[in-house]
């Protein structure tokens, strides 16, 4: 299958493009910069651009199956650079009529903010304000687009391994202070290249 990776330069991002080579997939890395990129395979293809550049992302996502974003930021001030990339993700997608996109997005976001233990929303409320603002927006144009999506909220990433024993749904039960690797983040975007069972819903996942 060929894939379209936008993050790829980012934490989950890397984790992400490994695992889709590991499972024979054709990779093409968006990057705005190529030398973060430092995995050697035959399968995988760097596409030098920048998400902001919609003639870029157009010309990235010809021919591609299956659009996977981890695109993420730590900047903490107000910004809306991840949802213009994302409108320019989701304008190229409809114009080449390439219909599947799996997109990171996190816990705490929209409707699962009440979902947080009080030590949660007091973060989402202060020091993610404007990243989750973003995310909020990014959201909202993906739901609201003709394509087949999954939207990920994911809850605390760490660095842990893969062990495919994470827990999947649209809430789920979650303790005090709730995590889940990046490498199982990546797996399970990974299977949902075969399973439709989440099309056109947002998830929450896990330990």
């Amino acid at each position: 299958m060929k894939l379209l990776i936008f993050g790829s330069t980012g934490e989950l991002g890397k984790v992400l493009v490994e695992q889709a080579l590991e499972e024979g997939h054709e990779v093409t890395a968006f990057a705005r910069t190529p030398s973060k990129i430092t995995i050697q395979n035959p399968h995988l293809h760097i596409f030098a651009g920048d998400a902001t550049n919609q003639a870029k992302v157009n010309e990235a996502v010809k021919q591609q199956d299956v659009v996977l974003s981890a695109l993420g930021t730590k900047d903490l001030k107000q910004s809306n650079v991840i949802s213009t990339t994302v409108k320019n993700i989701i304008y190229a997608m409809e114009k080449e009529h390439i219909n599947r996109l799996i997109f990171t997005s996190a816990f705490g976001v929209g409707d699962s903010f009440k979902e947080g233990s009080f030590i949660q929303k007091i973060g989402f409320m202060t020091v993610v304000k404007n990243i989750y603002a973003d995310k909020k927006i990014q959201e909202k144009l993906i739901t609201n687009s003709k394509l087949n999506w999954t939207i990920l909220r994911p809850m605390t990433l760490t660095t842990g391994p893969k062990t495919e024993t994470y827990r999947v749904g649209e809430h789920i039960r979650k303790g005090l202070f709730p995590t889940i690797s990046r490498a199982d983040v990546a797996d399970f975007m990974i299977k949902l290249l075969n399973d439709s069972k989440y099309n056109k819903k947002i998830v929450q996942i896990s330990y």
